[in-house]
């Protein structure tokens, strides 16, 4: 990543991070913890689906599903946050 050109520049970023902490944050409360696990494993740190599946005891396909559903109501938590946050 390249160094940002100005403190406008490095300012955007970190909102831009402080909106995608605040909408992980709100999608953990939202949904089923085993959910969140799962989104967290897969999406979050890259697991392989089958490590996934194998270590929390579900079906690959569930893994799939749960962490397709929950990037899609983690984008529209990022999207609705800043007009929330001013």
């Amino acid at each position: 990543m390249p160094a940002p050109a100005n403190d406008e520049d490095e300012w955007d970023q970190e909102w831009q991070r402080h909106i995608l902490s605040a909408a992980v944050e709100r999608l953990a409360r939202a949904v089923k913890p085993r959910h969140f696990q799962v989104f967290e494993l897969y999406v979050r740190q890259q697991w392989p689906v089958l490590k996934v599946s194998t270590e929390l005891g579900i079906n690959p396909a569930s893994v799939y599903l749960i962490g397709h559903r929950l990037k899609k109501q983690l984008k529209a938590e990022v999207e609705k946050l800043p007009g929330q946050l001013g």
